[in-house]
């Protein structure tokens, strides 16, 4: 037996295994905390990691799906992305295309098409924005287009109306800027003369704007390339002789070709469309009237000789619309004799192309549509209303190309 020297405690081997016990659970929360907060934070980063990737992949898709639309679109029209208004599958997300066509948003231009793509991956989503319009493809793209010159007077105003919505109103609205003002040549722009548009001077061309009040609102870069004047294609009528009318008349729907028309005073002569008209001469003699009555269908007017539309007289067409109505003017005003004149007081809603004379509009002559001519002088007080009806002969088949485009929050309200 073994006996503890005198004054000693005989040693409980447990009691040290507990101390070793308290060190190592110690030990162990002491390590733990860390160790648990880095198991926290790894999975928290792959938390990030995983939104960050599903948020990337939601734009790549919701990009994916402007693409898609923006090429069915070009391809078959805005009526085939109809399709995309539903969530569409693509790769492990979905994609879905608002479309809104400007000619039924009274916000967005008439031309122009939003695309509202939204994409979505996993939990997240992302949303992108285009703005694409139809290309004007349109005969008549200016207001006012002189080959070989315009030149715009004192207190002229010109501006835009789209007769879509009605006729040319400054109280409802339906105002706008794009009634533009072009030229093969050079153009002059008088003192206190407003321009609701671009001013585009021809390939070398001058544009003389220095006068004092001013206003272009557009661009005043010059053309790249000429604008083409073609010749005019008069339909071939059989002539009937000449008229002259004292008194109210009527020409019905149909065609006629006269060598001389001549109205005089309290004389009225109103043409039904749909019409065409030859006429070698014409004469409106002050206190009568020429009216267009485009209602029923399009009137068409050759004028292959003289147009002589005195001061007091009147010559107005009843169409809210100016591609109902066309003047076409063949005589070349560089020949001695020949006269085109534009002196009646009159509200004419129509086209005027002479690509062969010298057009003057009177202060008295508001235009509602547009004027081609070889050259034209915007006369002082006069007004010229471009209708954007005209910008597109094709509306439904023109060019699409972008406009604009960027990111959009899902939660933001356009």
């Amino acid at each position: 037996m073994h006996l503890s020297p005198p004054g000693t405690r005989s040693r409980n081997p447990r009691s040290g295994t507990g101390l070793v016990l308290v060190l190592v659970i110690l030990t162990l929360l002491v390590l733990g905390g860390p160790a648990t907060a880095l198991v926290s934070m790894t999975g928290s980063g792959y938390l990030e990691q995983r939104q960050s990737r599903d948020e990337m992949r939601a734009f790549y898709v919701a990009e994916a799906g402007l693409n898609e639309a923006l090429a069915m679109l070009r391809e078959n029209g805005i009526d085939s992305l109809a399709a995309y208004a539903d969530p569409v599958p693509y790769g492990q997300g979905t994609f879905a295309v608002a479309v809104t066509d400007g000619v039924d948003d009274p916000v967005l231009r008439f031309d122009r098409i939003s695309l509202d793509s939204v994409g979505t991956e996993g939990r997240e989503s992302s949303r992108v924005l285009l703005i694409a319009r139809r290309v004007p493809n349109g005969t008549n793209l200016h207001g006012i287009f002189g080959a070989d010159g315009v030149s715009v007077e004192s207190n002229a105003y010109l501006d835009s109306f789209h007769s879509m919505y009605g006729p040319y109103d400054p109280d409802a609205g339906n105002v706008s800027e794009y009634c533009s003002v072009g030229s093969n040549s050079d153009i002059t722009i008088a003192a206190n003369v407003e321009i609701h548009g671009d001013v585009t001077p021809g390939p070398g061309g001058i544009l003389d704007d220095d006068a004092p009040q001013t206003l272009i609102t557009g661009s005043t870069e010059p053309a790249e390339e000429l604008v083409d004047m073609p010749a005019i294609d008069v339909p071939v009528i059989a002539s009937t002789g000449s008229r002259t009318i004292g008194a109210p008349a009527v020409f019905a729907p149909g065609d006629y070709h006269l060598d001389s028309l001549t109205i005089n005073g309290g004389g009225a002569l109103l043409v039904r469309g749909p019409a065409r008209l030859v006429l070698d001469s014409v004469t409106v003699n002050s206190n009568s009237s020429l009216v267009v009555d485009a209602t029923g269908g399009p009137v068409e007017i050759y004028a292959t000789g003289d147009f002589d539309l005195r001061s007091n007289s009147v010559f107005r067409s009843l169409s809210d619309r100016a591609r109902d109505v066309a003047l076409f003017i063949t005589t070349d005003t560089s020949l001695p004799g020949t006269t085109v004149a534009l002196n009646s007081n009159s509200d004419f809603v129509g086209t005027i192309y002479a690509p062969s004379a010298s057009l003057t509009i009177e202060s008295n002559f508001r235009i509602f549509g547009a004027v081609k001519a070889d050259s034209v002088v915007v006369a002082s007080n006069a007004q010229v209303h471009f209708d954007e009806d005209l910008l597109f002969d094709d509306f439904d088949g023109a060019e699409i190309e972008r406009v604009s485009w960027r990111f959009v929050s899902t939660s933001q309200e356009l």
